[in-house]
């Protein structure tokens, strides 16, 4: 078949996967005398960085079967494998190296490859847009791509990625009303909170929680609110740990996107500055950001409750709306 349309078409060959069978039969197309394309890919898919190490082998590798076939040269590609777009920030390094092995082959410094990169490309003398280069290209991952890149994931498949839904891989973690276990919202919303305690007194923790819903009372934060006020152990201990898992999620935008500040809106502030609670439950999260985040982000970053209080979210999303339409 392939002497058959030899005279008519391109045989083409890519792949991201090193360790994969792309090239294998390389050779049999140029047997057959059918023109032939190497299509590397440069392993950017849904990242901020590539995986490079990765990457510059996979196109190496694809350079010198290439080579050794005849092929016509190499299509360099950042496809990705659901659709989505990729950043040209995240591409253009394995781009120009696969440049240089179309051209240059065994010649290529591989070891000094970024520092010639980041100085011909960009006029970088330093060496520091080359180290961020690297170690953008040794730490990929889906959560800063997703929310500075492709914010709204269409595909729910990649609804985990989303900060709202940071991991504890762990076991035991809690579930998720998505079905998934561990994820922020599984600790740190208002259905948790409802959830955490409503275990707590099915599993007879001593709490005024337990007279005031035998009363007809519905469980909810206000109520937990109102009762560690009163001085319940139980309401409180819940409280403070809804405010541990919100200073996580807020460590991971911090090292994720660097922001001025965080602030804190919605109805589960339990009162915000006005109350003794609120302040306390404010201070948890700042203790929990001192702990994990890195000093310098921690030191600088303001994190308050929002002034807007529970009308902040669509009064923001409004905002958006209207940015949004000045624009056009």
């Amino acid at each position: 078949i392939a002497r058959v349309i030899a005279d008519r078409s391109t045989g083409t060959k890519g792949g991201t996967n090193l360790m994969g069978d792309a090239l294998a039969n390389s050779d049999e197309f140029a047997r057959a005398g059918l023109p032939l394309v190497c299509c590397p890919g440069v392993a950017g898919w849904q990242s901020h960085g590539t995986r490079m190490a990765q990457g510059n082998a996979n196109i190496a590798k694809f350079a010198r079967v290439a080579r050794a076939n005849g092929a016509e040269g190499l299509l360099n590609t950042d496809w990705g494998d659901y659709g989505h777009r990729n950043s040209l920030g995240a591409s253009m390094h394995g781009f120009a190296f696969g440049a240089a092995h179309s051209w240059g082959g065994a010649q290529v410094r591989n070891r000094h490859f970024t520092d010639a990169f980041a100085f011909h490309a960009f006029g970088d003398k330093t060496g520091k847009l080359a180290d961020a280069i690297r170690a953008l290209g040794s730490h990929p991952g889906g959560e800063l791509y997703h929310t500075l890149i492709e914010p709204i994931a269409p595909d729910p498949r990649w609804r985990d990625y989303m900060i709202g839904y940071r991991r504890n891989d762990s076991a035991d973690a809690r579930l998720c009303g998505c079905g998934h276990r561990g994820h922020l919202e599984a600790y740190a919303s208002a259905t948790a909170v409802i959830k955490r305690a409503s275990q707590a007194l099915s599993n007879g923790h001593a709490s005024s929680l337990a007279q005031r819903v035998a009363e007809g009372a519905e469980l909810t934060p206000k109520l937990l609110g109102a009762e560690a006020e009163a001085g319940d152990e139980l309401s409180l201990k819940i409280i403070l740990e809804v405010a541990e898992a919100m200073g996580v999620g807020i460590v991971n935008l911090l090292h994720t996107i660097d922001p001025n500040g965080v602030l804190l809106g919605g109805a589960m502030t339990f009162g915000g500055n006005k109350t003794e609670l609120g302040r306390r439950f404010l201070a948890r999260i700042k203790q929990e950001v001192d702990h994990r985040a890195f000093a310098v982000l921690a030191q600088r970053t303001i994190i308050d409750f929002a002034s807007l209080g529970g009308d902040a979210g669509y009064i923001g999303a409004a905002g958006i709306a209207r940015v949004e339409h000045l624009k056009h």
